[in-house]
């Protein structure tokens, strides 16, 4: 299990993240909050690397914060 940025997870090789069995993904709550306390832009990005894993077969969990 890892705790991992969700922004960053397009940087990761395969061979890395298939390491885990399941990523913890934490956002601020709704879009408005997460880009006004994390940037302009990061809601979606971090929703499609969400999207990019489920294809790719990750087990994923949310993490309010």
């Amino acid at each position: 299990m890892i705790q991992y940025e969700r922004l960053l997870l397009d940087r990761l090789y395969p061979s890395i993240i298939n390491r885990f069995s399941t990523i913890l993904v934490s956002l601020d709550g709704r879009e408005g909050l997460t880009d006004a306390n994390r940037g302009k832009g990061t809601y979606r990005k971090v929703m499609e690397n969400i999207k990019r894993s489920a294809i790719m077969g990750i087990i994923m969990n949310s993490l309010p914060v």
